[in-house]
């Protein structure tokens, strides 16, 4: 037969574990909290950094970028958000590893992340350009007539001649 238990000496070993487990979770939550990711654009002009939702927190942009077309400019800045989003994710799981690695729990979190997450784009998009590289590349597949320079489908052949109109021409109706 076991010995009895002390409950005051099992209520002492419970809330000792809960204040761990607290612990352990403010920490986490803080860690969790401090990821970021930044990009940087290739000249160093442009400098965007997101938190661990993806949302913008930074954005530094150089003097140079005053000689530059304004539309430019803010076209790198979305396209570097963007970049920083797409790698929130593993920023999180490399923040989240010590605590829920390899567990659903993780996974479940960083499905979710990328879920929310703008998917990339393709290689050789050009926005707006309706995936052609260029907005002539479409008129030149016609010639100066007007017809394509591609051939035709071949037409529809003709309906036979035995056919009934499925009815014979009657009403379907008794």
């Amino acid at each position: 037969m076991s010995e009895p238990i002390d409950p005051d000496a099992w209520q002492r070993g419970y809330e000792t574990k809960l204040a761990g487990i607290e612990q352990r979770n403010e920490r986490m939550t803080e860690e969790l909290q401090q990821v970021r990711v930044t990009e940087r654009s290739t000249d160093g002009q442009v400098s965007v950094t997101v938190n661990n939702h993806g949302a913008l927190v930074d954005l530094q942009l150089g003097e140079a970028l005053r000689q530059r077309d304004g539309s430019a400019v803010a076209g790198e800045v979305v396209r570097l958000a963007s970049v920083a989003q797409g790698k929130v994710a593993d920023a999180v799981r490399r923040a989240m590893q010590p605590y829920i690695g390899g567990t659903e729990a993780m996974n479940y979190l960083v499905d979710r992340m990328r879920a929310a997450q703008p998917p990339e784009e393709p290689q050789g998009y050009t926005p707006g350009g309706g995936g052609y590289s260029d907005a002539d590349s479409f008129l030149r597949s016609n010639n100066a007539d007007g017809d394509p320079e591609s051939p035709q489908p071949p037409p529809r052949p003709p309906r036979p001649s035995h056919d009934d109109d499925d009815f014979g021409g009657g009403s379907i109706l008794r």
